[in-house]
């Protein structure tokens, strides 16, 4: 059985090795998608990604209102949620602010979408490439440690931070996983996942995938 309805498209960065997928899923489903929703840095309007989107509002396959750019506000930005209040997906970070100054200093990582989806008392935190100072924000705007079942951890567990002593506060201090998916390629050239990250997870209890 084929996919009938894509209820949300999440695209949290737009250079081109990493949104291949996305570009591929608008051209099979591109009349089945209710909502896009992407993060607009440095690289959005020169990706091929932004290519098919601005040739389907051209031809009026998809309307300007299926697109929601991925930013944060003090109170965190509602994407999607069921008719049931138990079912939703927020973003977190960045604000509108701090993506345009990443973006200005020509730092792409700090640009991306932290989403959490909570389901039923469940929670998954998807965390893209963030760093450490989107979580202290994260942390600041908050007022608490967020707590999930499931993290996508940030950055592919690479270098998401610049000492031993953040790396620790994120995971005691921002963010409490069960469990931790590292998504990686195998015969990647950046080093991921970098061993002090999984190590700093499995020490804590946390679960890694």
């Amino acid at each position: 059985m084929g996919v009938q309805y894509i209820r949300c498209l999440l695209v949290s960065h737009s250079h081109d090795d990493h949104i291949g997928g996305a570009v591929a899923i608008l051209g099979e489903y591109q009349d089945r998608i209710g909502k896009i929703c992407f993060v607009q840095d440095d690289q959005f309007l020169e990706s091929s990604f932004w290519l098919r989107i601005s040739e389907l509002l051209k031809s009026g396959t998809l309307a300007k209102d299926q697109l929601t750019r991925l930013e944060a506000t003090e109170k965190p930005q509602l994407v999607w949620s069921a008719t049931s209040p138990s079912r939703r997906l927020r973003t977190f970070s960045p604000l509108a602010a701090e993506n345009l100054l990443a973006q200005a200093a020509g730092r792409q990582n700090p640009t991306s979408a932290v989403l959490f989806l909570d389901v039923n008392g469940h929670r998954i935190v998807f965390a893209a490439d963030s760093d450490v100072p989107q979580w202290e924000e994260i942390r600041r705007r908050s007022g608490q440690r967020q707590a999930c079942d499931i993290l996508a951890v940030p950055h592919h567990a690479g270098a998401i931070r610049s000492t031993e002593e953040q790396l620790r506060w994120l995971l005691d201090e921002a963010v409490a996983p069960t469990v931790a998916i590292v998504s990686v390629g195998t015969s990647n050239t950046h080093g991921h996942p970098r061993p002090d990250v999984i190590q700093a997870m499995s020490v804590r209890g946390i679960r890694v995938l």
